[in-house]
C-alpha cells in the first residue's frame, strides 16, 4: 500500500520451494507532514500468519513458498508536529516530533520572568496559555511572548507607545499616574 515492497505488490510467480525475503521501506513520508510506519503484517499460505513489527529499520520476513500465498503489510499514520517558542519563554507538554495520528496534545506556554504570553500562532491561533488539540494533521505552532518588564500584564511596546515610558520603581511595578 505504501513504499516500495519487495517482492513488488501484485502477483508474482514463485516456484515451490523458493525462499522469499519480503521487505518494505519504513517509515515512508508520502505527503509532506504525513508518514506511514509498518506495524506488522498478515499472511496466508506459506507466508507467516501475522505479527507485529516494533524494531527500528525496515521490516524483513523470510519464508519458503510451498503453496499460493499472500502477504499484507500493516501500517499506521503519523503526523509531524513542530512546536517552538520565541525567546521570551518556553512550552511544556509536547515536543517537535512525529505523533501517531489522532494523539491528544496539551501544551502550556510558560513566559520567562519579565515577559508575558501573547498567543499561539501558526496552524492554530489562540490567546490561551493552555492549548489542547489533536494531531490529526501536520501542525506548526509557535508560542509568542512579549516583554513586560514591570510585570503589569501590559506589553512594554504598547505601554511605551501609549504612555511614552515604562515606569518601574525599586519596590516593583508602578503604573500609578499619581
Amino acid at each position: 500500500e505504501f513504499g516500495k515492497p519487495s517482492p513488488a505488490a501484485g502477483l508474482t510467480n514463485f516456484e515451490s520451494g523458493t525462499k522469499v525475503v519480503a521487505t518494505v521501506p519504513s517509515p515512508v513520508e508520502d505527503t509532506p507532514g504525513y508518514r506511514r510506519k509498518v506495524t506488522g503484517w498478515s499472511g496466508t499460505g506459506s507466508a507467516p500468519k501475522g505479527g507485529i513489527w516494533f524494531l527500528p529499520g525496515n521490516p524483513r520476513l523470510n519464508f519458503v513458498i510451498n503453496k499460493a500465498s499472500s502477504l499484507t503489510w500493516n501500517w499506521k499514520t503519523e503526523v509531524k508536529v513542530n512546536i517552538n517558542a520565541d525567546g521570551g519563554g518556553k512550552f511544556s507538554g509536547g515536543s517537535t516530533k512525529w505523533y501517531k495520528e489522532g494523539t491528544k496534545l496539551t501544551i502550556n506556554a510558560l513566559p520567562s520572568s519579565g515577559h508575558m504570553f501573547d498567543g499561539w500562532y501558526g496552524s492554530v491561533s489562540s490567546k490561551n496559555r493552555k492549548l489542547t488539540l489533536y494531531a490529526n494533521q501536520p501542525l506548526n505552532l509557535t508560542a509568542v511572548f512579549r516583554p513586560d518588564s514591570d510585570r503589569d500584564g501590559m506589553d512594554d511596546d504598547w505601554e511605551d507607545f501609549f504612555f511614552g515610558s515604562i515606569t518601574v520603581s525599586a519596590g516593583g511595578p508602578n503604573d500609578d499616574w499619581d
